[in-house]
């Protein structure tokens, strides 16, 4: 599985919401893993980060995914949003 640093991310003040944008991940346009681990800069602590939506435009053209933790049951408030740039 893929892993990703925290600081590959823009993060809100709560840092319960961090958004990139896929070229920044390495990923190729119209592509996003089903997972992907994610590993926090400030802890070490890796979590495994499923996708749960996939939004688009009016055109059906992909706007971003959205990503949430794979373990529902770890109550861990965190949504990640990757861009299709």
């Amino acid at each position: 599985m893929n892993t990703i640093s925290t600081n590959m991310f823009c993060k809100n003040t709560t840092k319960t919401r961090l958004v990139g944008e896929a070229s920044d991940l390495g990923w190729p346009s119209l592509y996003a893993p089903e997972h992907f681990t994610l590993t926090s800069e400030w802890t070490g602590r890796s979590i495994a980060m499923e996708k749960v939506n996939t939004q688009k435009d009016d055109e059906g053209d992909i706007i971003l995914w959205l990503y949430k933790p794979a373990n529902k049951s770890a109550n861990i408030n965190l949504t990640v949003e990757v861009f299709n740039d």
